[in-house]
């Protein structure tokens, strides 16, 4: 049986993995989210209850399909968004603007249209990929369900608080008055992502932040915090085990420190 491992061949963390199902034998194959359609693709019947991944490299995997039966355990790296639609050259817009004009439409309509079948094609593709993820005889490590709460650190931080852990006072949201009310009311504030893919700032506090903040939250929402002075630390649970590491740094956050 195989293994899957979910996430770019070229990650160090993927290749690290793969060395070492090779060493042992282990059967396995690559599943970048990012190419899918493309180098390996899915057919599932819901009444038989399985399917296939389809592969069109053998870089990809020693089997041109391999069951969902037949794989027993996902390594879930990393979820990579795919390629989007091609963007009209400048002169097609302009061909465009230009025919839709003369049928009486808006200009941007075909603009429009790309973008909204961008994102009906994103949710067909993850649609079907939920087939696969939420399979229930592959144990995924981590599973769809552990995924989508990790990549809500606020739910993580209520999670973590009913365990014990002593959190700092949070504001997430994106309504401006509140957050400028929170931020008038703590001495020293970080900002960081509602889910993650950025690293925390102190807030650069100023007299008159309304403003700032209307410009900021307006993009989107964010997660304010009141700084705690401490170091860092890493945490990683291994099944029943909590395995934390404290990491040096003179950072805010140990991400942005370069030594």
């Amino acid at each position: 049986m195989h293994v899957a491992l979910l996430g770019s061949e070229q990650d160090p963390q993927i290749q690290h993995i793969a060395k070492a199902l090779h060493q042992n034998n282990t059967p396995f194959y690559f599943a970048n989210t990012q190419h899918f359609g493309s180098t390996w693709k899915i057919s599932y019947d819901p009444d038989f209850d399985d399917g296939l991944i389809h592969f069109n490299s053998p870089s990809l995997c020693d089997q041109p399909r391999v069951t969902f039966s037949n794989t027993q355990a996902a390594y879930w790296h990393e979820y990579l968004p795919g390629i989007p639609l091609k963007v009209p050259s400048d002169n097609a817009k302009n061909d465009a603007s230009a025919d839709a004009q003369t049928q009486g439409d808006r200009p941007h309509d075909g603009e429009s249209t790309l973008l909204e079948n961008a994102g009906w094609v994103d949710q067909e593709r993850a649609s079907t990929l939920l087939c696969w993820f939420s399979y229930s005889d592959i144990k995924w490590v981590n599973s769809i369900d552990a995924v989508r709460s990790h990549q809500c650190k606020p739910y993580q931080s209520r999670i973590a608080g009913k365990l014990g852990a002593h959190i700092p006072y949070t504001f997430v949201g994106n309504a401006a008055e509140v957050a400028s009310q929170f931020c008038n009311n703590m001495r020293d504030v970080i900002y960081k992502p509602v889910r993650g893919g950025r690293t925390a700032q102190f807030v650069n506090k100023q007299p008159n932040m309304r403003p700032l903040l209307n410009a900021l939250l307006g993009e989107h929402p964010v997660t304010f915090q009141k700084y705690i002075a401490g170091v860092n630390v890493r945490s990683y649970v291994l099944g029943n085990d909590v395995l934390s590491v404290q990491i040096d740094s003179s950072e805010l956050d140990y991400r942005n420190d370069d030594n």
